[in-house]
């Protein structure tokens, strides 16, 4: 869940008037492919998508 906070921060830094769709729209464009199988490749701990979803 780290790689998504830090992108979340760096693109909010770098872009402050970046509405938070945006911002989640292009942390998702980095996610090539099957999202699932690239979400659990950045986690580092066990990863559940539903708890994701929650």
């Amino acid at each position: 869940m780290s790689w998504f906070l830090k992108q979340k921060d760096r693109l909010t830094a770098l872009h402050p008037d970046m509405s938070e769709t945006m911002v989640h729209q292009s942390i998702l464009r980095k996610c090539l492919g099957d999202l699932e199988k690239a979400i659990r490749g950045r986690c580092i701990e066990p990863f559940s998508t539903e708890d994701s979803i929650n």
